[in-house]
């Protein structure tokens, strides 16, 4: 089996079939570059990227639903009526998370790792324990993380038990019109935002 077929389905795609599958790739790129990169968008830009996911993906989930309405696109034979049914359901939720993370997280980052200017400035965080299976226990939250993705800092239980509730801290990086990127400083520690999550 060829690359092609792997990544596209069928040896010879139709353009339209290259269009939607690479863009589906592209998008899952930006989504996972966000979710890693230590990016923090502007309340604007995430509001605004808010309005754009929701765009994109209400006109992606009519062409989508139309295309399998219209027989030109196809489930594969046996799928049942609840699966057809849950997949209309998820189809909208899936592109607005994918299209969201990417663009607001994604695209914010890289334009602002590659376009932005140098920045450093304070600010206090509180700190919190949180019991969390997929993330950190120890946390620091502060108002302007408040659309970090995760919202707050993760550190150690011993950098837990050695700060004050309230943490002056620095954040370091780059800073554009649509947030900044950034690495933190506590204490004598210096790490990524989210280095410990």
């Amino acid at each position: 089996m060829s690359l092609i077929k792997k990544f596209y389905g069928a040896e010879e795609p139709s353009l339209t079939r290259l269009a939607v599958i690479s863009s589906v790739y592209v998008a899952l790129g930006l989504f996972f570059y966000g979710a890693w990169a230590d990016f923090v968008p502007l309340p604007s830009w995430s509001r605004g990227g808010l309005i754009a996911s929701g765009i994109i993906s209400v006109s992606a989930s009519v062409a989508i639903v139309f295309a399998y309405s219209t027989g030109k696109a196809n489930f594969r034979p046996g799928t049942s009526r609840f699966m057809k049914a849950f997949s209309y359901l998820m189809i909208p939720w899936v592109i607005f998370g994918l299209s969201w993370g990417g663009l607001v997280h994604g695209i914010g980052a890289v334009y602002t790792e590659t376009m932005g200017t140098p920045m450093a400035f304070k600010i206090s965080a509180s700190k919190k324990i949180k019991n969390s299976f997929r993330s950190c226990d120890y946390r620091l939250y502060a108002t302007e993380l408040d659309t970090a993705f995760p919202e707050y800092l993760c550190i150690t239980e011993s950098e837990y038990a050695s700060l004050p509730m309230k943490v002056e801290m620095t954040l370091w990086g780059q800073r554009s019109g649509l947030g900044f990127s950034a690495s933190w400083h506590v204490g004598s520690a210096n790490k990524s935002r989210k280095a410990d999550a």
